[in-house]
């Protein structure tokens, strides 16, 4: 047995927030080739849009962009519903939605003024 086969997700779907564009398209690019559908999720669904276009057309799964921001109850409830009415389960989910700054390491923000919502949100 191949180890690709092994590892083997045909058949599964997973949902990547934060899938369009960086760490998010690396990971949603990985699960694609290993046969699992997926759910491109960002605030900025035309990034998903694009992105899930060069996904499904290199590994042949189906790619759905849908638009959500994880700091938003509704949006995920929705997420998650319409993944469920599109692929009929749901098997991964990889939580990558965060935020960031352009500033030098001195200069940043609190981040916890900014992330404690957001990781909140994602895990209800």
């Amino acid at each position: 047995m191949k180890t690709k086969d092994l590892f083997s997700l045909e058949g599964k779907t997973a949902i990547v927030t934060g899938g369009s564009q960086g760490l998010g398209k690396q990971m949603a690019t990985a699960l694609a080739e290993f046969g699992a559908n997926l759910v491109l999720a960002a605030r900025k669904v035309e990034r998903c849009e694009k992105a899930a276009t060069e996904i499904s057309e290199m590994y042949g799964v189906k790619v759905v962009p849908l638009p959500c921001d994880v700091s938003r109850e509704e949006d995920i409830v929705t997420l998650v519903n319409r993944t469920r009415e599109i692929f009929g389960r749901l098997d991964i989910l990889v939580n990558n939605a965060g935020v960031t700054w352009g500033a030098p390491a001195g200069e940043y923000p609190q981040c916890h003024q900014f992330n404690i919502p957001i990781n909140y949100q994602v895990l209800i």
